[in-house]
C-alpha cells in the first residue's frame, strides 16, 4: 500500500511539474517595438506640459503631439530651450513616438530664424531669380514672387 501511495504521489507530482513547465513554455510573449519619427513645420498651438500642435507644409491637417515631463526642447545645436521661449509660429522639428493611439513628443527642436540682413536678402533674391529661370508653371510664379519680395526687401534694408 505504501508503494502504491508513493507511486501515485510521484505520478501526481510529475504531472503537475510537467503541466507547469508546458504552461510556461506556451505562454504568449509580447514584443514592443518603439520607432522614433521626425516631422517638421510651424507651431500652430502650444500648451506647455500638455500639447504641441504643428502645421506642416506637406500636410493640410495639423498634427497634435502630447508633451510629457520627458519631452526635451532644444535648439539646432542641442542646447536646451526654455519652454517659456516656445511660442506659436516658431519653426520646429518634432521627434515623436506612437504609443497606441497617443503620439508623444520626445524631443522638440526649435529653429531660430536668422536675422535678415541686406546681404542675406540680396543672396535670396539672386537664388530665387535663378530658380525662376529654371522653373515652370506654379514653381516659376512662386519663385518670381519671392525674388520680387527679396528685391524690395534688400532695397529697404541698410548695410
Amino acid at each position: 500500500m505504501k508503494k502504491s501511495f508513493c507511486a501515485v504521489a510521484f505520478v501526481t507530482v510529475s504531472m503537475a511539474l510537467s503541466g507547469w513547465s508546458s504552461a510556461a513554455d506556451t505562454a504568449p510573449t509580447t514584443t514592443t517595438t518603439t520607432t522614433t519619427t521626425i516631422s517638421g513645420g510651424t507651431i500652430a498651438e502650444f500648451v506647455p506640459g500638455e500639447t504641441v500642435v504643428m502645421q506642416s507644409e506637406t500636410s493640410p491637417a495639423p498634427a497634435r503631439y502630447l508633451v510629457t515631463r520627458e519631452t526635451t526642447f532644444v535648439d539646432e545645436s542641442g542646447a536646451p530651450v526654455a519652454v517659456e521661449q516656445v511660442s506659436r509660429g516658431m519653426p520646429v522639428t518634432v521627434q515623436y513616438v506612437r504609443e497606441g493611439d497617443r503620439v508623444l513628443a520626445s524631443r522638440v527642436i526649435v529653429h531660430r530664424e536668422p536675422t535678415m540682413t541686406k546681404a542675406r536678402a540680396e543672396a535670396l533674391e539672386k537664388y530665387y531669380e535663378e530658380l525662376e529661370e529654371n522653373s515652370e508653371g506654379r514653381a516659376k510664379a512662386e519663385a518670381k514672387a519671392l525674388e520680387e519680395y527679396y528685391d524690395k526687401l534688400s532695397d529697404e534694408l541698410k548695410d
